[in-house]
């Protein structure tokens, strides 16, 4: 067989081509670190490094949300730190005032610091997020949720929480709405709530009050009279007398399940209504409290009005504080999660970055060696065909 001179380069330069390539290949495969450039090479691997990509994006999104969850709750648990640090506030102020030392002007003083601090506790409870975003609006978070009209502060937000998905499938609300933390606390003990007919005309303070037997008392209302000084009875929502007794200063009146205990010396017509606890806003909480200091109280009777205000106050700000501390734990529980999750995402992004290494990234010494060895054979590969093209009979002859 006969082969020419024109068919023997263009077979060599056709094989140098294809090594070059391969050499080309190498080099941009040790250039960038990455065995696979594109899907020829492996189609299979191509396809588990794009499913491994979408993998590491989903879990940045549940990070981002979890970030995002963190610092909006941890700027509500500060929010609501300093709700509490009002409330105990209030409370002291209440305390002070029923001191029998203090006279009418010593309590519009403390009316005045009541007055800051419900300012104060509008502002925390419209606080807002990095964003401007309202931390305890529900889901309508770019509205002012309470508005103070009149003296009445309303809720103009909604009952939502808005959820974010911070793993795989788990979902946490990122935050709690105004009207559960702030516009529902329960009213009187929790359970029931005693109040003196503001046109009594003894000197009965209403002193504490509890229930005694769960299974007695159904949430039924009662109206306590006194029929002469030191007589009363008390009569259920029908009118029936259900209780009666005598009363000194200090007793305990029990009956139905309940029990409170009543100070001073209520005058005969004198009435004290109980009832099932409704709900109350702190911002009516710390109102009453400023209407009581601001109220001048100038012989007993007027003072014992006062006194069972400050006491009502005083039962409604342990409530608002037990709700206020309710709800921390319910933040702090959800900051736990986040912690948590966090770290569980963290250890994923690990993983699956490592699964994407072994698949994805180039093993530099086998790479080195080759790309070695290519240039070897296509240097070899040229000097060869140099020295066979000077081959000609006419040298030989």
């Amino acid at each position: 067989m006969r082969v020419s001179s024109q068919t023997l380069s263009q077979s060599w330069l056709a094989a140098t081509r294809r090594s070059q390539a391969d050499l080309l290949d190498i080099q941009l495969k040790v250039a960038t670190g990455k065995n696979i450039l594109s899907a020829a090479d492996d189609p299979e691997g191509a396809m588990r490094i794009l499913s491994l990509n979408r993998a590491m994006d989903k879990v940045a999104i549940h990070q981002d949300h979890a970030e995002a969850a963190r610092r909006r709750l941890s700027l509500e648990e500060q929010a609501l730190s300093q709700v509490s640090g009002v409330l105990d506030r209030l409370r002291e102020l209440s305390i002070r005032a029923s001191s029998p030392a203090l006279n009418d002007a010593g309590r519009a003083s403390l009316a005045t610091e009541a007055r800051a601090l419900q300012d104060q506790m509008l502002q925390l409870a419209n606080s807002q997020d990095g964003r401007g975003e309202y931390l305890f609006a529900g889901n309508r978070v770019s509205t002012e949720p309470f508005a103070a009209t009149g003296g009445q502060v309303s809720y103009q937000g909604d009952q939502g929480t808005r959820r974010l998905e911070i793993g795989d499938g788990r979902f946490l609300a990122d935050g709690e709405p105004g009207d559960r933390v702030f516009m529902a606390i329960p009213g009187g003990n929790g359970r029931f709530a005693v109040d003196a007919d503001p046109v009594n005309t003894g000197t009965g303070v209403i002193a504490s009050s509890s229930i005694t037997d769960p299974a007695a008392w159904s949430g039924q209302s009662f109206t306590v009279r006194f029929t002469a000084p030191g007589a009363w009875e008390a009569r259920d929502a029908g009118g029936s007398v259900v209780a009666s007794g005598m009363h000194a200063s200090g007793d305990t009146l029990a009956f139905g399940g309940i029990e409170f205990r009543l100070d001073g010396s209520p005058a005969a017509g004198d009435a004290f209504d109980i009832a099932p606890a409704m709900p109350v806003s702190v911002f009516d909480i710390g109102a009453r409290l400023i209407t009581a200091l601001e109220t001048p109280a100038p012989d007993p009777v007027a003072s014992a009005r006062t006194r069972n205000e400050l006491n009502a106050v005083q039962e409604g700000l342990d409530q608002a504080l037990g709700a206020v501390s309710s709800t921390r734990g319910r933040v702090g529980t959800r900051l736990s999660a986040v912690d948590n999750q966090r770290e569980i995402n963290e250890g994923l992004v690990l993983e699956l970055e490592s699964t994407l290494s072994t698949v994805q990234d180039l093993d530099y010494a086998q790479a080195l060696s080759r790309l070695e060895t290519q240039m070897f054979s296509l240097e070899a590969a040229q000097k060869a065909y140099m020295q066979t093209r000077q081959l000609s009979l006419f040298r030989y002859l």
